[in-house]
């Protein structure tokens, strides 16, 4: 209930009569009460138009304010706000392209150490032969090779 409401409530109680005016009053009297009841029912009116008149002023800023925006970049007044998600995107991106980088040499170190293990047990191996003579070897290329990357 609205403050208005609530005056001209008050006011058309007065005496107990619920606006009925059934008990004799002078003419000015009843002139007081239909002018208090005058004034509460523009008290109501003029709070309703006030309501209406905020809603439509707010629905009118709700549309007129990205053209606003709109208008004022381009006049150069204010800058066009940037979008925030392709920091995120490069960000991410950046990311796994490290990360991708990081896992790439780490399987190529872990890769070498790998062969060098299998060579160095191969070459172990061959050393176990008794009969194993270095100048048999027929690839002297291959040979140096492998010494190579073993000490690489």
């Amino acid at each position: 209930m609205t403050y208005g409401q609530v005056l001209l409530l008050i006011t058309s109680n007065e005496g107990g009569n619920m606006g009925f005016i059934s008990r004799q009053s002078s003419p000015a009297q009843e002139f007081r009460e239909n002018l208090s009841r005058g004034v509460g029912h523009l008290r109501c009116a003029g709070g309703a138009a006030a309501r209406q008149t905020a809603d439509s002023v707010s629905r009118a800023r709700e549309v007129a304010r990205p053209k606003l925006d709109n208008a004022l970049v381009v006049v150069g007044v204010k800058k066009k706000p940037r979008k925030k998600w392709p920091w995120a995107v490069g960000a991410i991106a950046t990311g796994v392209v490290i990360g991708a980088a990081g896992g790439y040499l780490w399987y190529r170190s872990r890769n070498e150490q790998l062969c060098e293990q299998l060579l160095v047990e191969e070459l172990l191996d061959n050393d176990d032969d008794l009969d194993f003579n270095p100048e048999q070897v027929e690839d002297k290329e291959l040979t140096d090779d492998l010494v190579e990357s073993v000490t690489r």
